[in-house]
């Protein structure tokens, strides 16, 4: 099996980075039994406390980087990049959690197959996400640039669906999760279980979800750079969508078990 390299990443606390990034690598180890690295580079160490408080899956590690990380005021880019790659060499799958930061090097964005970004559908929130997006174009426009997903997160399940993308124009291409529900079973788990260790559970089948979605995403990035090798791509349900959105509601449909993409 091909490596898989996710970084899940945004600019503000609290959008759920870390919730996201430690029940993926629980689904990744325990579900999918694939030997998974998930490397905490924030200084709160969400994610890694998180696993050292639980009965964690016997193929999921963590790696605290955020000490080693900086050098000064600035993230140590180097430092950052041979770790990312010693672990990838060691393991399957390998999950980082990571507070974007101005003194981080967009660099580093090349170095992963997907690029996981939680986000509330505030008017705030989404103004800051496209500010963001601006700044990363130029490397996520790379041919080797992760596939960039959107993750709509604590949305309640009364909330209009989207209403707030309706209007905008995004600088880049992206893919949609199906949004994850907000959940005071998915707040009890926090730093006391994963959700993959709950089948009955009120959130489970949803976040199961959302978990297929990332493997369909990293399978669209495959056959997005390598369309020769895979006659597939003539017929997947999974179409590569313009970034220049104008309506967005007026084409995006929730599903469940494949990601949506914005449409022209």
């Amino acid at each position: 099996m091909q490596k898989i390299r996710i970084l899940v990443s945004h600019q503000k606390g609290g959008v759920g980075k870390s919730t996201i990034a430690t029940n993926l690598a629980g689904y990744f180890s325990e579900v999918l039994k694939l030997k998974t690295c998930l490397i905490d580079f924030d200084s709160q160490s969400s994610s890694s406390n998180w696993i050292d408080t639980i009965n964690k899956p016997e193929r999921l590690d963590v790696s605290r980087f955020s000490n080693i990380a900086r050098s000064g005021n600035s993230l140590n880019y180097p430092a950052i990049r041979m770790h990312l790659r010693n672990k990838v060499r060691d393991y399957e799958v390998v999950i980082a959690d990571m507070t974007w930061s101005n003194h981080l090097n967009c660099q580093i964005i090349p170095d992963f197959d997907l690029l996981l970004v939680p986000t509330s559908l505030s008017e705030m929130d989404i103004d800051s996400l496209i500010d963001w997006m601006n700044v990363l174009k130029p490397f996520l426009a790379h041919t080797e640039a992760p596939q960039l997903i959107l993750c709509p997160n604590k949305i309640h399940q009364f909330q209009k669906q989207f209403e707030s993308l309706a209007a905008q124009r995004f600088p880049v291409s992206f893919l949609m999760a199906p949004p994850i529900r907000l959940s005071k079973t998915m707040e009890k788990y926090y730093e006391k279980s994963l959700v993959v260790y709950h089948p009955d559970s009120a959130i489970y089948e949803s976040f199961m979800q959302f978990c297929k979605t990332i493997l369909a995403g990293m399978e669209f990035k495959r056959r997005k750079h390598h369309p020769m090798n895979d006659a597939k791509m003539r017929t997947s349900s999974i179409s590569p969508i313009n970034a220049n959105s104008t309506r967005v509601t007026d084409h995006l449909k929730i599903n469940t078990s494949i990601p949506q993409f914005l449409r022209k």
